[in-house]
């Protein structure tokens, strides 16, 4: 695998865009966020407190598995079954070389996603038919509901699927490829629910600014 891996990484952008996705939590323990992008898919490990401890970026996104693995429209068993078994090999990889990881997904730990599949899917389980930051941002999604807009996706054709409330139209080409690589995460790390965030990095900026 192609993966690229930073533990305790003191890059200012990874710093910022933990403290965004975090930004307004009250949580003691570990924290994971799971940052699923076009190109790749990053995990993050921290703290409220202490702030990012370890990140480890796995080159498969919504692009990487909807141009590799989804030709079909909707895609084939085959092809999603294909895409899943991939994912699981790049989030074995990530298992393995994340520090703190393990903690994060333990009974004190709090898992938390960002970027577009995740606020797509949360605004798609919502039905929401106009976007909003107030329902989607601090949503807990559990893995059942993750399962099913992924199932109902997943089985649609493109142009069946642009017809769901909650989805954009710029997502409607991507989102089964990053559906398949959140419901995998969830699958293989036994995440029984996910807090869907909308804050990013200049969040995270703004929030230092802030402090004292």
């Amino acid at each position: 695998m192609n993966d690229r891996s930073a533990a305790v990484s003191g890059g200012a952008e990874r710093n910022l865009a933990f403290a965004g996705a975090i930004s307004g939590l009250d949580h003691p323990g570990p924290i994971l966020v799971v940052d699923i992008g076009v190109g790749s898919t990053k995990f993050s490990v921290g703290t409220v407190e202490g702030g990012l401890a370890a990140v480890y970026s796995a080159d498969i996104g919504a692009s990487v598995v909807t141009d590799t693995y989804l030709e079909s429209d909707p895609p084939r068993a085959a092809e999603l079954s294909a895409a899943l078994s991939v994912i699981a090999h790049y989030l074995a990889d990530v298992r393995r070389e994340l520090p703190g990881l393990s903690e994060a997904l333990g009974a004190s730990g709090k898992i938390v996603g960002v970027g577009g599949t995740i606020t797509t899917v949360a605004a798609v389980e919502l039905g929401l038919v106009e976007p909003s930051r107030d329902l989607v941002h601090g949503l807990e999604l559990p893995r059942p509901a993750v399962e099913d807009v992924f199932r109902t996706l997943a089985t649609e054709s493109a142009a069946d699927r642009r017809h769901n409330p909650g989805l954009h139209p710029n997502q409607v080409e991507l989102i089964v490829g990053g559906a398949c690589v959140l419901v995998e995460t969830m699958r293989q790390f036994e995440i029984d629910q996910i807090t869907v965030s909308e804050s990013d990095l200049q969040d995270g900026a703004t929030a230092e600014l802030m402090a004292p």
